[in-house]
């Protein structure tokens, strides 16, 4: 696997199964990540753009502003990691 490293530009080549084991190890190890049952991204969309059709109908923002603002084609986002090269000890970057 090739990547471009977090800081300095540089190019790193690695294992991929040794990125997977990085990258799962910090998303275990960190609270920061939790396992969905399903994906959202639809619900968030619709939830946005229903209060976004509220602020529409109570004169809040324009028709020209909730166009705008609106989301039709909503996608997932993909989690990647960069490699750490300055820090010896902490392989990978969120």
């Amino acid at each position: 696997m090739i990547e471009i490293t977090n800081m300095g530009g540089l190019i790193a080549i690695i294992n991929k199964g040794e990125y997977y084991k990085d990258v799962n190890s910090m998303i275990n190890e960190e609270p920061i990540y939790e396992k969905l049952k399903k994906n959202p991204t639809n619900q968030f969309q619709n939830n946005t753009n229903k209060l976004i059709d509220e602020l529409t109908e109570d004169k809040i923002i324009t028709e020209t502003q909730a166009k705008s603002l609106k989301s039709h084609n909503s996608i997932v986002l993909k989690l990647y990691c960069l490699r750490k090269t300055y820090k010896p000890g902490k392989v990978i970057s969120q």
